[in-house]
């Protein structure tokens, strides 16, 4: 099989989205988190951080850092107001928690 033959991984989650009702719940239900954790491992490769640092920026337990990069985990309010100004997608992560279009992760 070439690597041209593998269905990529947009086609794979609309195609599970399509068929199964409860992945396109959970795919629903944590994509703010998602959007999260793509802001910050952007974050972290535009400045050359690893976790730690970023974790330590941020003043959280590196567990809880990570637990925010695996996109399952959404933190309460009050963590997320207190990030610092990182990429325009945390802001607009933030803004998508205070209108409501957050739903819990």
């Amino acid at each position: 099989m070439k690597l041209s033959d593998l269905k990529k991984n947009d086609e794979i989650v609309a195609e599970l989205a399509r068929s199964d009702p409860e992945f396109r719940a959970e795919w629903e239900r944590t994509a703010t988190a998602r959007a999260l954790a793509v802001a910050l491992v952007r974050h972290r490769a535009d400045h050359g951080l690893a976790q730690e640092g970023l974790a330590e920026v941020l003043g959280l337990p590196i567990v809880e850092y990570a637990r925010l990069e695996w996109g399952e985990f959404m933190p309460p309010d009050d963590l997320l107001a207190g990030l610092p100004d990182l990429p325009r997608e945390v802001s607009a992560v933030r803004c998508m928690s205070r209108t409501g279009l957050r739903d819990d992760v």
